[in-house]
C-alpha cells in the first residue's frame, strides 16, 4: 500500500520581523489611548504599501499573534460617559464663553458648525483596547468628543 504523507511547516508569514517591530513600537506610544488590530494594521499598510494588497483579516490574524508573543493582549475600556454627571451652570458658562468667541472672532454664520450634531467621532468607541498582560489598570487618554 503506498500512502502519501505531507508535512505541515507552519503558518506562512507575511509581515516581515522589523515591521512586527515597527508595530510594537507604535503600540507602545500609543499605549495610552485606545488602539486596535485595525490602527495596526493601517499603520502597516501606511508603512509600507505593499501590505494593502494581502488579506486584512489574515494581516490581523498575524498581528495578533505576534502580539500574544509580546504579552499585549486585548481588554475591556470602561465607559467613562457612564459616570459623567452634568452641571447646568457649567453648561452654561461653557456656552456663553463659545458665543463670547464667535461675536470677538467677527465669524460667519457659514463658517460655523456644531460637531455635537454630526457623527465624526474624534475618539475612538472600540469596547476593547490593547493592553501589556498583567495591567491591572489601564488609563486611556480621550479628548471628550463622545462623553
Amino acid at each position: 500500500m503506498n500512502t502519501k504523507s505531507t508535512k505541515h511547516i507552519g503558518p506562512t508569514k507575511n509581515i516581515l520581523p522589523e515591521y512586527l517591530v515597527h508595530l510594537k513600537q507604535y503600540f507602545e506610544q500609543l499605549h495610552r489611548h485606545v488602539v486596535s488590530v485595525n490602527m495596526l494594521i493601517i499603520e502597516l499598510c501606511h508603512h509600507n504599501s505593499k501590505y494593502m494588497s494581502l488579506s486584512l483579516q489574515l494581516l490581523g490574524k498575524q498581528i495578533v499573534r505576534y502580539l500574544e508573543e509580546q504579552c499585549i493582549i486585548f481588554c475591556c475600556v470602561t465607559c467613562v460617559a457612564q459616570n459623567h454627571h452634568y452641571n447646568a451652570a457649567v453648561i452654561t458658562d461653557w456656552v456663553g464663553y463659545i458665543n463670547e468667541q464667535i461675536v470677538s472672532g467677527k465669524y460667519q454664520a457659514s463658517t460655523i458648525v456644531n460637531i455635537d450634531e454630526t457623527n465624526i467621532d474624534f475618539d475612538l468607541t472600540s469596547a476593547t483596547t490593547l493592553a501589556n498582560k498583567g495591567e491591572q489598570t489601564i488609563s486611556i487618554h480621550l479628548i471628550g468628543s463622545n462623553q
